[in-house]
């Protein structure tokens, strides 16, 4: 017999609870969305658990619905294992407090909470938006198994079918494919102005490295004529020397890391946004989902990409930018060329236009959201057939039929 005697209480929700891999304020926008969005859906109260992180400040994030942000103070180096296994306890302590009807886990880390859970929801729902077998200890903390878990959301089904191999997980859960397309400002739309008033520029924005985001290609002589900034956090062992390449690079200026108010304001200024990875390597960097790539197009701004799926899918289907044939400097020089040529043109006019209607259909937050909030809906009906032992609404019409 079911701890909730009838259906109707069952499937209420009154709280939720979202567990963070990260802390929050410097980027993914979709994870604060998500709760937001979840408990505006339920009308529920939202409980959003970060960790502690020693290189980002504490930001103060908006929401529409009743949602409070906690994040876990620690002085514990940054994602070492000592730090992991801190915030596995310290959440888990404030979910169970908390008492949540649903918990959704982001990713390893939230995965970890999970497991040191005493009282356990309705519902868990687990949003694989970090990969679980890219390191060692990722993939030990997932070798408790996916028992526990009621429903998945992912970025990218490609991942998860390599992550489920990897862990010899059940593949039997249901799950719903989620697009990082949450505002970089969120809750506050990014806004799209004319491309008259654009700087003729590109902008790349994120991680910085001359070989992991293939940075050496963009500052080549080839490339000398066309003006790029660069925002983001520089990675590599020495980062002041490439900042000063980039500064020495004709028409090549880094503008250092910015908030994502910041971000906001200055992303739709630019002709073009640069979407760059090497795309070799491990399956978490070729299936790498490119939050710059929504974010782009939201703000109206096409697309130079290197051929990943994720671009190319989206590149072939929507006409939101310019795909190089390839990873090399040659595919990389005339890409950046064809595009500059259609600056002006009724080609680059009706690629604006493509990514404006991408961003206002397909991309859409609130879509995702919706998305999400039905599946949560499904399982909790499910879930109440299972301990009732109540047979699904198909099972009878085929028995019927």
């Amino acid at each position: 017999m079911p701890l909730f005697m009838d259906k109707g209480k069952f499937k209420s929700v009154r709280r939720i609870a979202v567990i963070s891999d990260s802390a929050l304020g410097f980027g993914s926008p979709d994870i604060a969305g998500l709760c937001d969005g979840l408990c505006e859906y339920f009308g529920a109260e939202g409980l959003l658990v970060q960790p502690d992180d020693l290189n980002r400040p504490m930001v103060d994030l908006t929401f529409k619905a009743n949602v409070r942000s906690l994040r876990l103070f620690s002085i514990l180096p940054t994602y070492t294992r000592s730090w992991r296994w801190s915030y596995f306890r310290l959440a888990a302590q404030a979910v169970d407090k908390f008492k949540p009807d649903i918990v959704v886990a982001v990713g390893p880390n939230g995965y970890g909470v999970t497991c040191a859970l005493k009282r356990q929801p309705k519902l868990l729902v687990y949003y694989m938006l970090e990969m679980a077998t890219t390191e060692p200890l990722y993939k030990e903390i997932h070798q408790a198994g996916n028992g526990h878990i009621d429903c998945y959301i992912l970025p990218e089904v490609e991942r998860h079918d390599y992550d489920f191999g990897q862990l010899y997980w059940k593949k039997d859960g249901p799950f719903e494919r989620i697009l990082l397309s949450a505002p970089i400002d969120y809750p506050n739309p990014i806004r799209p102005i004319p491309i008259s008033r654009r700087n003729g520029k590109m902008i790349y924005f994120g991680h910085i490295h001359p070989e992991e985001t293939l940075l050496d290609n963009l500052l080549t002589p080839e490339l000398d004529a066309y003006p790029m900034d660069f925002f983001g956090r520089i990675g590599g062992s020495d980062r002041a020397a490439i900042a000063t390449r980039i500064a020495a690079a004709p028409g090549k200026t880094y503008r250092g890391l910015v908030t994502p108010p910041e971000l906001a304001a200055v992303l739709p200024q630019y002709n073009y946004s640069l979407v760059t990875w090497k795309p070799e390597g491990s399956i978490a960097r070729y299936h790498l989902p490119a939050t710059k790539l929504y974010h782009s197009v939201l703000a109206g701004v096409p697309l130079i990409a290197v051929p990943n799926p994720l671009n190319s899918y989206y590149i072939n289907r929507y006409g939101i930018g310019v795909l190089m044939r390839s990873a090399t400097r040659d595919a990389f020089n005339t890409a950046i060329r064809q595009a500059a040529e259609m600056i002006g043109t009724d080609a680059y006019k009706e690629m604006v236009d493509r990514c404006l209607k991408t961003a206002n259909g397909p991309f859409l937050w609130s879509e995702q959201v919706r998305r999400c909030a039905r599946l949560v809906e499904r399982q909790l009906d499910k879930k109440w057939d299972k301990l009732t032992g109540a047979k699904p609404k198909e099972e009878e019409t085929e028995q019927k039929a």
